[in-house]
């Protein structure tokens, strides 16, 4: 059975921004690059699936949405974001989830992964 993605949950420093770490490309714009007021995305490398919030993703991969059965056109708005996201299977995947308090809103979601053998 292949391995799910491994999750990592940041509950103090969620609104900052987000490296890739494979290459180490920012990806997501942390609060203090002002993301607060529009998009999260940064700069999708090679090694992002995945970039989104509880409501929607903003950004999808063609390697993720081939691992876990989509395509590429599908609609994810009001689906349990979360819970699709668990669901890859790439070796090594890992999931950064930003978990604000109440009052800032929504988790955030953004997930890396090897996609070639290099």
């Amino acid at each position: 059975m292949p391995a799910k993605i491994q999750r990592i949950v940041l509950r103090q420093f969620y609104d900052r921004s987000i490296h890739c770490p494979f290459c180490g490309s920012k990806v997501v714009l942390g609060s203090e690059e002002g993301h607060e007021a529009g998009s999260m995305i940064g700069s999708p490398c090679e090694h992002t699936l995945f970039i989104g919030h509880d409501i929607d993703l903003e950004y999808r991969s063609p390697a993720f949405d081939q691992n876990i059965g989509l395509d590429s056109g599908a609609d994810l708005n009001g689906e349990n974001i979360d819970e699709i996201t668990d669901q890859v299977t790439l070796p090594d995947a890992i999931k950064v989830v930003g978990v604000p308090r109440p009052h800032a809103g929504g988790n955030s979601y953004v997930g890396f992964a090897v996609t070639s053998d290099r």
